[in-house]
């Protein structure tokens, strides 16, 4: 683009993908070209590390970190929509949930109502990848490790009739993340978010985007802070709904501090993140128990056979005796969490 704003490239796009099946282009035409000449296996986007300069602006910061999200989406929605499932839902999945958390902070700069039809958008799409995604692991990895353990071989056959009846029908809801993947809804979402972040750098944005970013981060970072550790305090004690709350917030945390890290320069961020992923992963595990949980009551009613009835019994419990192994790993990673500084102060 040689002159004007690019907010009106959005617009326009817009407006054609009103009426016209219209896609986002995430590769050029030289790049697509190679690609023909020399097929390489695709592999899932992840978020990128943002090199952000200390005195970056609010607007500037936040609109390249939606910009990593679009890519980190619309990258793995490509894959998705051509069928290719596993990881690259995973990393959609993320995508989405990094851009809602972006989505917080743009709402408490310019107004929740000026988002809202992007919000609305977002939860559907991110129910659209979230059942595959857990069905997905429920089979490939819960039940995989359950029918590991078991010593028995009856019982572990019965487990893997089970884990193919699961198998099953996460290609069933595969099917339907494929098809908001490559449907119209999708690239409209898309376009909508890269018009709203080019508002965020427009020369008619708010002079108080076009302030730095470190104060704005700070307050984020230590509000979230503040959240995570109210509720991941005695994570022995809690409920599983409080523990999933835990999991929530230190997702919350980590995404913006990933993203704001670069304009506190100095080597406590790479310990702090090292000790929060920690805890977001021991986190996920037990959430994962209680996502297995969920999809056998779904599956129950329709486990008509003695076998799967008895491969069902099996499964929740192997899941209800692996749960103390794992809420006492995820307290010893909330411990060495606890200890480790904010790089923001």
């Amino acid at each position: 683009m040689l002159q004007g704003e690019p907010r009106q490239l959005h617009e326009l796009a817009l407006s054609l993908a009103a009426d016209l099946p219209v896609a986002m282009a995430r590769a050029s035409k030289a790049e697509r070209g190679y690609a023909l000449a020399s097929p390489a296996p695709r592999e899932p986007v992840h978020a990128r590390k943002l090199a952000l300069d200390a005195d970056v602006s609010i607007g500037e910061a936040l609109a390249r970190f939606g910009s990593d999200c679009l890519e980190q989406i619309g990258a793995n929605a490509q894959c998705i929509a051509a069928g290719v499932d596993g990881e690259f839902v995973h990393q959609a999945r993320v995508g989405v949930r990094r851009l809602r958390s972006l989505l917080r902070l743009v709402a408490g700069l310019i107004g929740a109502e000026t988002i809202a039809p992007i919000v609305a958008d977002l939860q559907w799409l991110s129910s659209s990848l979230g059942a595959a995604r857990d069905w997905d692991v429920f089979a490939k990895e819960t039940l995989a490790a359950a029918g590991r353990a078991l010593k028995h071989s009856q019982s572990r056959r019965d487990v893997g009739i089970v884990r193919a009846r699961v198998t099953r029908l996460a290609h069933a809801h595969f099917v339907k993340a494929a098809a908001a993947a490559a449907s119209p809804r999708l690239q409209r979402l898309l376009l909508a978010v890269g018009a709203l972040l080019a508002t965020l750098v427009s020369p008619s944005a708010d002079p108080a985007l076009r302030t730095t970013a470190r104060s704005l981060a700070k307050d984020t970072l230590e509000r979230r802070a503040r959240r995570l550790d109210k509720r991941g305090k005695h994570l022995q004690r809690v409920s599983p709904a409080e523990r999933h709350q835990a999991r929530i917030a230190a997702k919350k945390l980590r995404y913006v501090a990933e993203v704001f890290a670069p304009l506190f320069p100095g080597s406590r961020s790479k310990d702090y993140l090292s000790a929060l992923g920690k805890l977001q992963g021991a986190l996920g595990h037990l959430n994962d128990l209680a996502t297995g949980e969920r999809i056998l009551d779904e599956l129950g009613p329709h486990a008509h056979t003695e076998r799967l009835v008895h491969g069902v019994g099996i499964a929740r419990g192997w899941l209800s005796g692996a749960e103390a192994s794992i809420l006492a790993d995820a307290d010893r990673a909330w411990r060495k969490f606890a200890k480790a500084k904010p790089f923001w102060h």
